[in-house]
């Protein structure tokens, strides 16, 4: 597969050398792959991310530059949280197998791509002398935009069929409605829509009553919570729904598929009281959720902390949907084990990182003191107007 541009980032990404740098407009660095408009290439090459390759998905076509890359960020991933992750950011994701393949390429394990190859289309050529229809082979479109769809539209063009394409819907039809109704049920444990509304792509939401408030108080029955703090949706994360209060109110940590394999409910929401607050002989009324759907407009202010689980998809949906942002306005934590590194990703991140033994519980109440201590001083300085 003769493509400069994929030839470029391979250099970068089997050697490690460097890593790829992202651009905004007007040409500031990110490291927020969602804000750059270009990617920056240690030779000095500036390449525009929606510039496509050569590299063709089937129902997909001729993947752009930033597909490749965020490919390529995620190649550690395992394939559903990528999946969700592309889906979030609006980026073309590709299969099971083309995924592996491409990121064994880009590491340079393999000198050939034996998937990423355009089908060859048979075309109606001129008629023979005995009278029959001579077929003629198409050439493969080149990596454009424009001659990719002047391909595609081709009036006599027959799409052979493959492993990677015979469940390919005709008519270049989308499925998004049911990727994001899968990721509500499963991910965010919203309850289903009637077979009516999910048709029509309408929530249950919208046929409330009027005037009945849906936000955070309604939700728990009671008078709002002093403070605010939200944790991954996802079930890969080290701290999420299913282990974060015996973690922060109880200080000892116990693997959140452990929880989940007894059996246990994920709650959609958690309330707890921190008691002797700076110190002293206050108590601070806390929420935990893991979803936004349910904050309105005034509960933003009262967000006070963020468990990062290191996919920028999980802010989809917050007021502030940026990590640069985000953390300039809450407090960001996250939760590793302390025999990993800290991903790339986060480190770009404003967090504090605290490092959970993998079997030495008598070191979980001493972190966790240590989180309460740091979120303490924090909502102190910049929220005094939370304490009680």
């Amino acid at each position: 597969m003769a493509d400069p541009i994929l030839a470029s980032l391979r250099a970068v990404t089997s050697t490690g050398s460097a890593p790829l740098a992202y651009l905004r407009a007007d040409g500031s660095p990110t490291a927020d792959l969602s804000e750059a408009t270009d990617v920056s290439l240690p030779d000095g090459d500036q390449v525009p991310l929606d510039t496509a390759t050569a590299f063709f998905a089937a129902g997909k076509g001729y993947l752009p530059v930033r597909a490749i890359v965020f490919l390529w960020a995620l190649r550690d991933a395992p394939f559903g949280d990528y999946l969700t992750s592309a889906f979030q950011n609006q980026v073309a994701a590709v299969g099971f197998q083309e995924r592996n393949e491409l990121v064994e390429w880009l590491r340079g394990a393999k000198e050939r791509l034996d998937v990423g190859h355009a089908p060859v289309a048979p075309v109606m050529g001129e008629v023979g002398a005995d009278g029959d229809t001579v077929m003629a082979e198409a050439s493969q479109a080149p990596p454009t935009a424009a001659a990719s769809l002047a391909y595609r539209e081709r009036r006599n063009e027959y799409t052979l069929r493959s492993r990677g394409t015979y469940l390919t819907p005709p008519g270049n039809k989308q499925f998004s409605h049911l990727t994001k109704l899968c990721y509500d049920i499963f991910i965010r444990n919203k309850p289903p829509p009637t077979a009516v509304s999910a048709m029509h792509g309408d929530a249950p939401s919208s046929k409330r009553a009027k005037g009945k408030s849906t936000g955070l108080s309604a939700a728990t029955g009671g008078a709002p919570a002093d403070a605010i703090i939200l944790v991954p949706p996802g079930f890969n994360t080290l701290l999420n729904m299913y282990n974060v209060k015996q973690f922060l109110d109880r200080a000892t940590f116990e693997p959140a598929d452990v929880v989940r394999a007894k059996g246990d409910a994920k709650p959609a929401y958690i309330e707890m009281t921190r008691k002797g607050l700076l110190g002293g002989k206050k108590s601070l009324k806390v929420l935990i959720c893991d979803s936004v759907d349910r904050l309105e407009p005034g509960d933003w202010d009262r967000v006070v902390a963020v468990f990062a689980g290191g996919m920028a998809w999980q802010f989809h949906g917050y007021k502030w949907a940026t990590p640069v942002e985000l953390f300039t306005r809450v407090r960001g934590y996250h939760l590793k084990y302390h025999d990993e590194e800290t991903s790339p990703t986060v480190n770009a991140w404003n967090v504090r990182v605290f490092s959970v033994h993998r079997s030495k519980r008598h070191l979980d109440q001493p972190l966790v003191l240590d989180i309460w201590a740091d979120l303490e001083k924090w909502i102190a300085t910049n929220k005094p107007h939370l304490l009680p």
